[in-house]
């Protein structure tokens, strides 16, 4: 069944006769989901946090205005399935450059199926360096700092902490309008508007995250509003 929000928490809006669904086999949930390997536009879902003109998908979608097509550009590296259909489900495997949206991937196989589909769950297991394995719960950390234990790959200085994003160097000027929230101009932007960033100052310090508020022509000038400060 597809949904207005292309997850499990939505209104459903087509739901697919169960003979159709159960006609399904492996090789069409293959050919199907190989389709969306690669470099591919992929349409945000209505209900998202893109903005058009400073307003939000999801808020033109509730207010049951017409949101906008504006397909993004993203890359699909995997996309599986690890079990085949069974009950109207099945479990998969997705790796995806950062944007895509896992639940755009499901709504969009479901109509190529014919049956609609919508994404019943979602469980990163791993985003740039950061894996699920290497994770440290903290039931385990506290007694693990107490015996004065290594807790190997799990502890990474904050300065150092990888993001699946573009990051963009202030001044000293800059850092100061950051640390009070305030809007900087920056070049060699990475990142359409939207896009979160990672800030640094001169010395390569983690100073806050932000989104690209406004892209200014093509030559990577752009407005960047902090979100989260750190310094």
């Amino acid at each position: 069944m597809a949904t207005d929000t292309y997850d499990a928490s939505g209104k459903v809006t087509a739901e697919a006769a169960p003979e159709a669904v159960a006609a399904l086999g492996a090789a069409d949930l293959e050919r199907a989901m190989a389709a969306f390997a690669g470099t591919i536009e992929q349409q945000p879902p209505p209900y998202s946090a893109k903005k058009v003109q400073g307003v939000k998908y999801y808020e033109l979608a509730r207010r049951g205005e017409e949101v906008p097509q504006e397909p993004k550009e993203v890359t699909v590296y995997e996309f599986r399935a690890l079990a085949p259909l069974e009950g109207g489900a099945f479990p998969f495997q997705l790796s995806c450059s950062s944007g895509t949206y896992a639940r755009g991937l499901a709504h969009d196989l479901g109509k190529a199926l014919g049956v609609g589909g919508h994404l019943a769950a979602l469980r990163r297991v791993q985003i740039g360096s950061f894996r699920v394995e290497d994770a440290v719960t903290l039931a385990g950390l506290e007694p693990a700092v107490a015996d004065g234990a290594e807790i190997g790959r799990a502890w990474i200085p904050f300065d150092a902490i990888p993001l699946p994003f573009g990051e963009v160097t202030a001044d000293p000027q800059q850092e100061t309008r950051i640390a009070h929230g305030q809007t900087v101009l920056v070049r060699e932007l990475q990142g359409e508007e939207g896009d979160w960033v990672k800030m640094i100052n001169r010395r390569r310090e983690f100073i806050a995250v932000g989104t690209v508020v406004e892209r200014i022509g093509t030559a990577g000038v752009g407005i960047v509003q902090p979100r989260v400060v750190f310094r």
